[in-house]
């Protein structure tokens, strides 16, 4: 049987990053996920096209928060905005930037974000758990 340091639920954009983010640091890690594919409702964002985020300042991203968001700022003090585009752009995909700051994969394609997640992830040597 086969022993895991981490087991991630989910195969959405946040359970994807936790999976590559515990592989990174060598950790035996398994992402479980219901649907057969990772990022299903990935896929639907950005009418199909997948808008990634946005190439703001952190004030323009907090503008954009409801209510009080100041609670943000120790997050996007760790991995913001523009430490997405750098992943992204590191992992082989050329990205676009649209009206009012919107990033979108070059192919307006969601499916490329996810395959590089999903390669990411099989690079560190995490496993995948599909269908489950």
């Amino acid at each position: 049987m086969t022993h895991f340091h981490t087991i991630v639920i989910g195969g959405g954009p946040a359970g994807m990053m936790a999976t590559i983010a515990s592989a990174s640091y060598g950790q035996a890690t398994l992402l479980i996920e219901k649907n057969k594919r990772l990022g299903k409702k990935l896929a639907g964002t950005g009418g199909g096209r997948c808008n990634v985020t946005n190439n703001g300042t952190l004030d323009d991203l907090m503008a954009g928060i409801p209510g009080n968001g100041r609670f943000l700022y120790s997050v996007f003090s760790q991995f913001d905005n523009h430490d997405i585009i750098q992943f992204f752009t590191d992992n082989g995909v050329k990205l676009k930037v649209e009206d009012h700051g919107r990033v979108f994969p070059a192919s307006d394609q969601s499916r490329t974000i996810i395959q590089a997640l999903e390669n990411n992830i099989l690079e560190l040597g995490a496993s995948l758990m599909n269908n489950c």
